[in-house]
């Protein structure tokens, strides 16, 4: 077994799977713990999450990931490049995805200065130009973009979907 070294990483979680995973089989205890999930999204029950398996985990809740996000995450853990997960490809997919969306969410939160599960065009605004350095007209509109049911708000799916697009 490698040596693990303490990490400060956001994503302490996944990189520990990462780095199990990466060399040796999983575990047997979390290779359990992962089966109920990995089963739950596995449709055609081929041993396998395919890509569409994958799109319909990521891109609904609690996820709500866009599509390229979804690929990217495939890719990445798809180690042997055929084009779908294993058990102990998708425990580290699914680790990632979970950090991912909890450290969205949080973002959300942390913006969100009055607590109402929405944020304020203002709100928006102010993080796509800081994060973005746009003026502030393209910022407006996208939020705007952003905004899907028009409300003049972002509620955090609407922000997650923001998010994972300015930034991956």
């Amino acid at each position: 077994m490698p040596l693990l070294k303490y990490t400060s990483s956001k994503h302490w979680f996944s990189d520990l799977l990462m780095v199990e995973t990466a060399d040796m089989p999983l575990p047997r205890f979390r290779k359990t713990q992962l089966v109920p999930k990995f089963k739950e999204y596995d449709k055609d029950n081929n041993g396998y999450i395919t890509l569409e398996e994958a799109s319909s985990i990521l891109q609904n809740p609690p996820f709500n990931f866009p599509s390229g996000k979804v690929i990217m995450l495939l890719k990445k853990f798809d180690r042997d490049g055929n084009g779908k997960l294993d058990i102990e490809e998708f425990a580290g997919f699914y680790a990632d995805a979970k950090a991912t969306h909890e450290e969205i969410a949080a973002k959300f939160d942390q913006l969100d200065r009055d607590g109402n599960g929405v944020l304020s065009p203002d709100e928006v605004c102010h993080v796509i130009q800081e994060y973005m350095g746009f003026d502030q007209e393209r910022a407006r509109w996208m939020m705007q973009m952003f905004d899907q049911n028009q409300d003049g708000s972002l509620d955090k799916t609407e922000f997650i979907s923001l998010w994972t697009s300015m930034f991956g």
